[in-house]
């Protein structure tokens, strides 16, 4: 019986995690709930407990729009983890934030060439 209180769903976005002291990796997220995400990425050196940002790349055509989310780490697979899909996964599992970073907008719009 699944314990979670938000049903998670298969995601193949880009996503953008930018680790304390400004270092950012792309990364693709592969499931996502309205209150977490787990991102399929190579070893950060994170901790549980940590703070990041995560930017969703979210792609409508001509533009790109990228959504900010702050995020706490909750899970880290060094190893492998095997989300919905079974297949295993190095990553980390994420406990997103409420509402948008102080002082920077909640979406930003890319034009692409």
């Amino acid at each position: 019986m699944e314990r979670r209180l938000h049903t998670r769903h298969r995601a193949r976005t880009i996503v953008y995690i930018t680790v304390p002291g400004g270092r950012r990796k792309l990364c693709k997220a592969v499931n996502l709930s309205a209150t977490g995400v787990f991102i399929e990425t190579t070893n950060l050196g994170l901790r549980k407990g940590q703070q990041v940002v995560l930017s969703f790349a979210i792609n409508l055509g001509a533009i790109t729009k990228l959504h900010r989310r702050t995020a706490v780490v909750a899970h880290v697979f060094a190893r492998r983890h095997r989300p919905l899909d079974g297949d295993l996964r190095p990553g980390l599992g994420l406990i997103l934030r409420r509402g948008p970073r102080r002082g920077v907008n909640r979406c930003e719009r890319m034009e692409l060439a």
